[in-house]
């Protein structure tokens, strides 16, 4: 069993190779011009306290695929960045309370 300083240890290189594998598709292969933090890593304004991630990685410990997931009540890359590229179809789910 892990103790907790090689758990913490290992979702830090997990986190850190899954915003370096986004820096080298979004900037270094799709050239967006996107904030590089440290000239490493593709982090933004969704990466808080408030995303959970999925992460893949090997049994090297190289990242494979990850995903990030933001709760639909809040700012979301779709409904604010990436707005003007949602579907016709799409509508914003509707906050609590409103």
């Amino acid at each position: 069993m892990h103790n907790q300083t090689e758990a913490a240890s290992g979702q830090a290189h997990a986190l850190r190779a899954m915003f370096a594998a986004r820096k080298r598709v979004f900037i270094d292969l799709l050239r967006w011009d996107l904030p590089v933090l440290a000239d490493k890593y593709e982090v933004d304004q969704f990466d808080n306290q408030q995303a959970d991630y999925l992460i893949l990685l090997d049994e090297n410990g190289e990242h494979r695929a990850s995903t990030r997931l933001l709760r639909t009540d809040a700012p979301t890359s779709c409904a604010t960045c990436f707005r003007c590229y949602a579907l016709a179809q799409f509508r914003a789910v509707p906050r609590h309370g409103k």
